[in-house]
């Protein structure tokens, strides 16, 4: 049935599939996690609200300087994560572009290569 239909049903039908996927993993989140009590943070009298995010943030990233291998692994961790997230924007558009993969195509292919990571990290865990 997805190869007769349009491009907008294909998308259709990844996105349904992709918000099938978070609903599923978000009713599992709502049943098992607990709850917490909430930490009300008061900005100071001289703090704006919209800037406490980055007040935090600067605070600490100063703090971090007593934990050298905690720094080092964050520096390595951005690095990492930028990486990886260009790699799979130029990945997209490489297949969009070189190989003529359709948005279906290149859907089907992502959850290829999640499915073989999942699996991957299991027998990864198992044999370890």
């Amino acid at each position: 049935f997805v190869t007769k239909g349009s491009v907008d049903d294909k998308y259709r039908l990844c996105i349904f599939c992709a918000g099938l996927w978070w609903a599923l993993w978000s009713i599992w989140s709502f049943c098992r996690l607990q709850t917490h009590e909430e930490v009300s943070r008061k900005p100071h009298a001289n703090e704006w609200i919209i800037f406490a995010g980055w007040a935090s943030f600067f605070n600490k990233l100063s703090e971090i300087r007593r934990y050298p291998q905690t720094f080092k692994f964050l520096v390595a961790w951005f690095v990492y994560s930028d990486t990886y997230s260009t790699i799979a924007g130029v990945g997209i558009l490489v297949l969009q572009d070189r190989l003529c993969m359709g948005g279906f195509q290149i859907a089907l292919l992502l959850l290829e290569v999640l499915s073989c990571a999942a699996l991957g990290n299991y027998l990864t865990f198992r044999a370890q």
